[in-house]
């Protein structure tokens, strides 16, 4: 049995609204960690830099950035988890992804915000 958990904690400048650029740096960065991780944590919202007024920007469980994470967790053998812009038949959340390196999630979670972000998806 192990009696440590390591885990890598990913700080970044997140470009607005950059989806790509976005997943190039994390990757460049996931890339340069010298120590077996066994989870990894992205910054909340790290596909957008938390731009909640652009809906062209969420994503579907199909989508890139959940088969980036999962391609992701598979070559470092690692759980990683974040959270993106997520659609869901009409609605729209801040969705926490922990994916295990066999492939399927094991947790979401939306996250949920004030009457703000409700007047921000009408």
């Amino acid at each position: 049995m192990q009696n440590k958990l390591n885990i890598a904690l990913i700080q970044t400048d997140l470009i607005w609204k950059d989806k790509k650029v976005n997943l190039a740096n994390i990757s460049e960065l996931i890339s340069s960690i010298n120590e077996a991780v066994d989870i990894l944590v992205l910054p909340e919202m790290f596909t957008n830099a938390f731009c909640v007024d652009d809906m062209e920007l969420a994503e579907e469980m199909d989508g890139m950035t959940v088969q980036w994470m999962q391609g992701i967790a598979k070559r470092i053998n690692a759980a990683i988890c974040g959270s993106i812009l997520f659609k869901e038949k009409e609605h729209y959340y801040n969705r926490f992804l922990f994916v295990e390196p066999s492939g399927p999630f094991t947790i979401t979670i939306n996250i949920t915000y004030s009457v703000w972000w409700e007047k921000k998806r009408i």
